[in-house]
């Protein structure tokens, strides 16, 4: 049901991401409590996703009439029209987040994440599958889910692939890895790229490093 509500203990979605940078990150951020602050990047794709959707898409659940996805599923099939909607809000059994984008279509559902540039990181691809894998468990839907990632300054898709049943495997074993680590029953394997420790923004608190 879409009523699904957030457990204290579901992890957000970009935790993910996080999680594929660097696992020690993950341990500083949700154990030690340290906050990152937000970057020049991270501000300007907040502002993109409340960007207006492609004008040639049908919208759903806006201010003026309000359409479940539920109702928009069955919209999709039973008029074979697309339709699209931003910043949608997802709560999995274990993990919680807002996509980005939703297109669902007559025969597939696309869930999309903004990205400012072409690159494609391993943590760009964790963190929309964790979307895939949250709206599957909340709506249920027949139809197969793909996850996609935009570089929304282009307006253009830089990669798409299917939620199949081995990403859901690999996504539930970071996640329990995530959830060992909050318990303390993991100890966190810091990243040994040196480039991604000079670039993360908690590189001076970093215990791992000074070891």
């Amino acid at each position: 049901m879409s009523t699904i509500k957030s457990k204290p203990d579901t992890i957000q979605i970009s935790m993910l991401g996080t999680h594929a940078y660097c696992e020690y990150r993950v341990y500083l951020e949700l154990v030690k409590g340290y906050k990152a602050y937000p970057t020049k990047a991270m501000l300007q794709g907040t502002q993109a996703h409340h960007a207006n959707p492609n004008p040639n898409i049908m919208t759903f659940i806006t201010q003026d009439s309000v359409i479940t996805i539920e109702d928009a599923l069955l919209k999709a099939k039973s008029e074979s029209r697309e339709t699209s909607k931003r910043n949608v809000r997802v709560y999995g059994s274990t993990l919680h987040g807002i996509i980005d984008e939703i297109r669902i279509g007559p025969d597939e559902i696309v869930i999309i994440d903004d990205k400012p540039r072409d690159t494609i990181h391993q943590s760009y691809i964790n963190q929309v599958f964790g979307y895939c894998l949250a709206f599957k468990e909340q709506y249920k839907p027949s139809l197969p889910i793909f996850g996609a990632i935009k570089n929304y300054k282009a307006d253009k898709e830089t990669w798409r692939q299917p939620f199949s049943l081995s990403e859901e495997e690999s996504i539930q074993i970071s996640v329990a890895r995530i959830q060992g680590i909050i318990r303390g029953d993991i100890r966190p394997i810091p990243t040994d790229v040196i480039e991604k420790c000079c670039s993360c923004r908690f590189y001076e608190q970093c215990y791992a490093r000074k070891r």
